[in-house]
């Protein structure tokens, strides 16, 4: 069990002790993923490269915070080499990245899939773009199983950092890491989203869509970003020690 306000706690005193250098990983993480797309040119099979590379660089920095997140945390202390430190993990992070969404997006089409059970059974049609309260009502409900099942693995990219196990093998630790913790959890990832939505909304409606708006509203987003880096570091240590405790 963790406690949210503990974790964004700990994630602001974290980032207010090494704030350059959590700004700095971060702009490096963003460059990586950015920069491909302005080197390579703008025909099919160069573009297609630069995303793959530009794809590739981003796993491996998401692995590189997620050592560093869980090294602030645990107060050993983290480098600029760290972002590079798991590159040998990237394609377990990708097979990953795919068997998360994949779960997700199965906990979503649930409710899609029971609708299209009633409406054979009953004869009923399915609704249409017309039945537009009723679609929206269905839209919302899709996303309680997509998001729960996206909680109870969410947790697979420390594991495969921490235990370098495989990537179906860190789903399934996940699954059981994060069993009595999962309504917490999506909690905490709707109220990042939030975070994100509303600073930039707000913000970019104060100064405009101009450099002078967007520059100030993308320094904010970094912070958060680098915050939230150190907070499911957090959630994450604190749910591992807590099922080490319960096992012994």
């Amino acid at each position: 069990m963790f406690s949210i306000r503990e974790a964004i706690i700990r994630g602001w005193q974290v980032f207010r002790h090494h704030t350059g250098f959590m700004l700095g990983v971060h702009v490096i993480a963003i460059l990586v993923q950015v920069v491909p797309s302005l080197l390579f040119g703008d025909s099919p099979g160069l573009r297609a490269l630069s995303v793959f590379v530009g794809l590739l660089g981003s796993f491996v920095v998401a692995l590189g915070l997620v050592r560093i997140g869980l090294s602030l945390v645990d107060g050993t202390g983290a480098d600029y080499a760290d972002l590079y430190s798991h590159a040998h993990l990237v394609f377990k992070y990708l097979v990953g990245t795919l068997g998360h969404v994949f779960l997700a997006l199965s906990g979503a089409c649930v409710i899609g899939l029971a609708v299209l059970a009633y409406s054979n059974v009953t004869h009923t049609p399915v609704p249409v773009a017309e039945d537009l309260n009723l679609l929206i009502t269905l839209g919302v409900l899709a996303l309680v199983p997509g998001a729960y099942f996206y909680a109870q693995f969410s947790q697979w990219p420390f594991i495969i950092v921490e235990r370098e196990v495989g990537p179906f093998q860190a789903l399934a630790q996940s699954s059981s890491l994060t069993r009595g913790s999962r309504g917490r959890l999506i909690i905490l990832y709707v109220a990042s989203l939030a975070i994100y939505f509303i600073w930039f909304e707000r913000w970019l409606r104060i100064a405009g869509f101009g450099l002078g708006g967007f520059l100030p509203a993308f320094v904010g987003a970094l912070v958060i970003f680098a915050n939230l880096t150190v907070v499911h570091a957090y959630v994450y240590r604190r749910l591992d020690s807590t099922r080490a405790g319960a096992s012994e």
